[in-house]
């Protein structure tokens, strides 16, 4: 979400859903201390206002909205400052589920109110019509949190039964027997119902980053050496970009190496009869790279059969496959939560027959 005002996404909960970047940079926060957290919890229960709390219910159970609700917050540098709430409740898409966009405006003097004011109604009609697209994965998010949340332990349990009693028959059984090819069947298909379940549970609860100084490149080669094998049974030629002295930056590894083995896997899938598989990273300056702060670019760029230009805003929906036979289609919505989750964004660019290229933008 990019506004010059902090904007929060609430749940019907009252949990916190998304934020954008200048509601990080003004409360100074980071997207792990607002994750999962209840909105009375934020800033040290700074938050925890008894009139704010009846305004936010209030909007829940009777469909109200407010404006101009001044709060004053304590800042550790600049002192107190006086905020203005804005809150209404926002569609979520495809779920009847409603969401609540409270916007919020520093209006410490009379300038900055009138300012701010002008700015809000402009920043929240164009910000609603971003949200109820972005916040689409957002209110699946919230259904299926619930529901897989719920039902995997008593779905597993019956499943890992199944798998045991498959196996046993299995190594009891000759492979010359009739009954091995149904066994083994059974065998393979309840392998793959627990594949499903663990992708539901990661994409409906993701695991929170750990952020530590990570190098890019180290990382970029081992992930490249994990696939090797594959690629080069599918005669596909890696091709690695670095810029030398790149900088480490504040990353999770495993999460970012997660990232980049999903978009080289759909990279192979790609490219059925082989092709280039081009991995760059480079420093970006907020000038030279979309009016962004001071950052690095990952780009994972394939010569495959591309995707068609009315998929391609679709193609980070959770459950959308392009041309896949196989998965459900959660790699790259996880992906993008994933890099958000970094404080960076995940872009993609097509043409048919021509390849595909993904970006990602590391603060």
């Amino acid at each position: 979400m990019g506004s010059g005002e902090p904007l929060l996404v609430l749940d019907p909960g009252l949990f916190v859903v998304s934020a954008n970047r200048a509601f990080y940079q003004t409360f100074q926060v980071s997207p792990q201390d607002t994750e999962n957290r209840h909105v009375y919890e934020l800033g040290n229960r700074q938050w925890d206002i008894p009139r704010l709390r009846e305004l936010l219910e209030d909007i829940l159970r009777h469909n109200t909205k407010f404006d101009d609700f001044e709060v004053d917050f304590e800042f550790p540098i600049i002192g107190q400052r006086t905020m203005a709430f804005n809150a209404r409740k926002i569609s979520s898409g495809w779920d009847p589920t409603q969401l609540i966009l409270v916007a919020i405006a520093d209006v410490t003097t009379e300038h900055k109110r009138a300012s701010e004011q002008l700015k809000s109604k402009e920043h929240l009609r164009q910000e609603t019509s971003d949200l109820e697209r972005q916040l689409i994965a957002s209110g699946r998010l919230v259904s299926l949190g619930t529901i897989t949340a719920s039902m995997a332990h008593e779905f597993n349990n019956p499943l890992r039964i199944i798998m045991g009693f498959a196996q046993d028959l299995l190594s009891e059984t000759d492979p010359a027997s009739p009954q091995y090819k149904s066994l083994a069947i059974i065998d393979e298909e309840t392998r793959r119902c627990e594949k499903i379940i663990r992708s539901l549970l990661e994409f409906a609860r993701p695991a929170s980053a750990e952020l530590r100084a990570t190098d890019v490149a180290s990382l970029v080669k081992k992930s490249i050496d994990l696939l090797a094998n594959r690629l080069y049974k599918q005669r596909i030629e890696p091709v690695t970009e670095i810029e030398e002295h790149l900088p480490e930056v504040d990353a999770d590894p495993q999460q970012l190496e997660q990232v980049l083995v999903n978009l080289y896997l759909n990279a192979i899938d790609a490219m059925p009869d082989g092709g280039t598989l081009t991995v760059r990273a480079a420093r970006v300056s907020k000038s030279s790279e979309n009016d962004r702060a001071d950052g690095m670019i990952i780009s994972v760029t394939d010569t495959g059969f591309g995707i068609e230009p009315e998929n391609v805003p679709k193609i980070f929906h959770p459950f959308f496959t392009a041309k896949k036979k196989t998965g459900l289609g959660l790699g790259l919505s996880i992906c993008q939560r994933i890099v958000g989750n970094h404080g960076g964004k995940i872009d993609v660019e097509s043409q048919l027959d021509k390849g595909t290229a993904f970006k990602i933008y590391l603060p």
